[in-house]
């Protein structure tokens, strides 16, 4: 339940903001009384003042402590986290918001539903094109739902005066999916994300952690039963048997949160994704095909992202979810989806990366891109004995691995 992945994973809660950089909702006053328990009526109009801001399937968990503490200290033992040193980070409040929040009686959970229009019909390999996960279409999900959750606060305010209330994207330090299975809004699925009957998992979870004393909403029967699809989908195993996932073999974790070269044994495994992945969702027979027309968006061709500057990429991502990656880490990805193509068309913008990308990052998983195209372009091991001066030695020594694996397979260089 820890191991899931929120759709663009936290940028780090020990910060004093959320979402756009709004002020966190934190309150210096004292404890006190917990109001009366409010009637079915306020209730009802909390749950209406949410669904006016476009939260459904709103509902309410008694705050209590999670039995999770000897799984969670394990699991971060384990390396799980990876690079995503903001979960051990408040691993108090984690566990209990109210260490963190003392006033705190109950949660408010609910999901924030958004579209999952599938990519355009291309060949991705032909076409060099990448693909980003549906949830970073449009605005970042982190600026819209930061402002109605303040918004949704407001309200709660209004029907119970002076209650102290905090908003929660899934920038805190709270365990999302946890409340939401305890609250009813629906079950964590064996890939960890939480799933409804009605609304599948192609949505955002946001939280309100409140002063009023609610009463709280039962659980939801798990309804994944024998179903293996999502399992069976993920290309690099990262769906474990009983409900578990490893992060750090997700492409989701690979392509946003992992900040190092991906590593030679799950770049092939990575395929076709710049950002994210919804293999996982896709499969789920929980999730209804998406209404809505395919986006190119969701389909951007390789060899323009690999060209960005600062400025032209805070011009075409600088308002989505996708800046979560950074610059260096989008051309990252692209170089290596650009090797995953073995279409001899990459080794070109490959090898003006190689060149000239001013992020070591990117020049070394673009001589890993070249040596994964060496045995289908020629050209791509003439490019790779070009960059030999490069300064840095992680990047020289990418080349040279390249070249010998090349060499071992009797593949001749030749002139570009």
């Amino acid at each position: 339940m820890f191991e899931a992945l929120s759709h663009c994973a936290p940028r780090g809660d020990e910060r004093l903001t959320v979402g756009n950089g709004l002020p966190r909702l934190v309150t210096e006053r004292p404890a006190r009384e917990a109001p009366e328990v409010p009637t079915g009526d306020k209730k009802r109009s909390l749950v209406s003042a949410g669904e006016r801001l476009g939260f459904v399937d709103a509902r309410v968990a008694r705050i209590q402590p999670l039995d999770r503490e000897e799984f969670y200290e394990r699991w971060l033992a384990d390396g799980r986290a990876g690079d995503m040193r903001f979960l051990q980070h408040h691993k108090k409040a984690r566990l209990d918001p109210r260490s963190r929040y003392p006033w705190a009686r109950s949660v408010l959970s609910a999901f924030f539903p958004y579209q999952a229009p599938p990519p355009p019909p291309a060949d991705w390999r032909r076409e060099l094109r990448g693909r980003i996960a549906a949830y970073a279409l449009g605005p970042d999900y982190h600026d819209v739902m930061t402002e109605r959750l303040q918004r949704w606060a407001d309200a709660v305010q209004d029907i119970f005066p002076s209650t102290q209330v905090k908003p929660f994207v899934d920038t805190g330090a709270v365990f999302e999916h946890e409340w939401a299975a305890r609250a009813g809004v629906g079950w964590t699925g064996k890939h960890t994300l939480t799933l409804s009957e009605t609304r599948g998992s192609y949505a955002f979870l946001g939280e309100l952690l409140l002063e009023a004393d609610l009463s709280p909403d039962a659980p939801v029967t798990d309804r994944c039963g024998s179903c293996t699809r999502c399992i069976d989908a993920c290309p690099t195993a990262a769906i474990e048997e009983g409900f578990r996932l490893d992060p750090r073999r997700c492409i989701s974790y690979l392509t946003i949160e992992h900040r190092g070269v991906i590593s030679t044994a799950m770049r092939s495994l990575v395929g076709e994704w710049v950002f994210g992945c919804d293999l996982c969702q896709v499969v789920c027979p929980w999730n209804d095909e998406a209404a809505s027309a395919p986006s190119e968006v969701l389909a951007p061709r390789l060899d323009e992202i690999l060209a960005l500057d600062d400025s032209g990429f805070d011009r075409r991502y600088g308002k989505s979810a996708v800046r979560r990656t950074g610059r260096a880490g989008l051309a990252r990805n692209a170089a290596l989806v650009l090797g995953n193509t073995q279409n001899p068309q990459a080794v070109a913008p490959l090898r003006e990366a190689l060149r000239s990308h001013d992020a070591t990052i990117v020049r070394q998983q673009a001589a890993g891109a070249l040596t994964a195209l060496a045995s289908v372009a020629p050209a791509a091991r003439a490019a790779l004995e070009a960059g030999r001066g490069d300064p840095d030695d992680g990047v020289r020594a990418e080349i040279e691995a390249g070249l010998g694996a090349a060499a071992r397979r009797g593949l001749g260089a030749t002139r570009p």
